[in-house]
């Protein structure tokens, strides 16, 4: 059963505004996670229409809740959001996140879309493994190569993966952020090599026109393997991966349903309100996870996109006060282009688990 979740507070202030769901809830045994190949003809809003065409075929019965659009420019931005909305809008819309990003590795390529699904059967028995970001960087004065980064936040992730009890044919999404598309070719066939036949939807984006130094960070869910006498929710952090008090590299969760965000965004024209801003868009996300019947001191997988590194280090300082201190989210957090909207300083998208009836 799918659930759509509008507080008053996120109501559309202008009838006939495009009012995404701000959360939606669904059961974790039926989850699937999808990704549409980039294009490289028409506009954004034919990019887009070409996209969910192509997801809506590889859904059978299934229905779209959750969509993540990394795109090449504010107006971009819109132009996607516009056709989604001609597409999926009305009365069951979906979740939305729309990340402005500084490349895509395909000429004439402006959109890569990600989306959730629901399908009519259950596809992952035994729940979901949720693995933060494994980053791997290097200084702008020492940089080392993407591929050579690559590599290392792959043999993070294997540890991660295997940590959770999974591998890597167990996973079910693979989003890797980079740096620059130099040496894309190598970078691809390495994580295609990491995930073998029974590859994940997989997408890949460069996080910044100008990032500030070289990374590579590759996030990640896999399907895991049914096990009754399992907590409903596990934090892990494997041997051999770094301990942080501000995230869980793995999350394993059982529980029968999931509440999924989309995209909740603090702008501000003045620098000396972003603090401000910034616990709002936390209010404003623990509030629809409340309507949801989640709690956002429970949230399990956190994707936060900041536009500076000025601004990642005040959604670590805020974002504490919201999650639980003793067990962070898993969680992916670097710098991006932008948040496609005029002001926007980061944005957050959120899953948690909800209790069992």
């Amino acid at each position: 059963m799918l659930r759509r979740f509008r507080p008053a507070l996120l109501a559309a202030a202008i009838c006939g505004a495009q009012e995404f769901a701000p959360v939606v809830t669904v059961e974790t045994a039926r989850v699937q996670f999808h990704t549409a190949p980039l294009r490289s003809g028409g506009d954004a809003a034919e990019q887009t229409r070409q996209a969910l065409d192509y997801l809506r075929g590889q859904l059978s019965d299934g229905e779209l809740v959750k969509l993540r659009a990394f795109v090449k420019d504010a107006a971009d931005a819109a132009a996607v959001r516009a056709a989604i909305w001609r597409r999926l809008g009305g009365k069951h819309p979906p979740a939305l996140t729309l990340i402005e990003v500084g490349d895509l590795p395909r000429p004439g390529a402006r959109l890569a879309l990600e989306a959730v699904s629901v399908s009519p059967r259950v596809v992952n028995p035994g729940g979901l493994l949720f693995i933060s970001g494994q980053a791997a960087s290097a200084s702008r004065e020492k940089p080392v190569p993407v591929n050579e980064l690559a590599r290392r936040s792959l043999d993070q992730l294997r540890l991660a993966v295997a940590g959770g009890g999974a591998a890597p044919a167990d996973l079910v999404r693979v989003t890797a952020y980079v740096s620059s598309l130099e040496n894309f070719p190598e970078v691809r066939s390495l994580v295609e090599a990491f995930l073998g036949p029974a590859s994940a939807p997989l997408a890949f984006v460069q996080i910044h026109r100008q990032p500030s130094r070289p990374v590579v960070e590759i996030e990640a869910i896999a399907r895991l393997k049914p096990a009754p006498q399992a907590a409903k929710v596990e934090w892990l952090n494997p041997a051999g991966l770094a301990a942080s008090t501000n995230y869980t590299q793995a999350i394993a969760v059982r529980s029968r349903r999931l509440a999924m965000s989309g995209a909740f965004l603090a702008t501000t024209t003045s620098p000396g309100a972003m603090e401000t801003q910034t616990h709002e868009a936390f209010r404003r996300l623990a509030a629809a996870l409340d309507a949801a019947g989640a709690a956002v001191g429970q949230v399990v997988f956190s994707q936060v996109f900041p536009v500076s590194d000025e601004a990642a280090a005040l959604v670590r300082k805020v974002r504490a006060e919201y999650y639980d201190r003793s067990r962070p989210p898993a969680s992916t957090m670097l710098p991006f282009q932008g948040v496609a909207t005029s002001g926007g300083f980061f944005a957050v998208e959120t899953i948690a688990p909800l209790p069992d009836p």
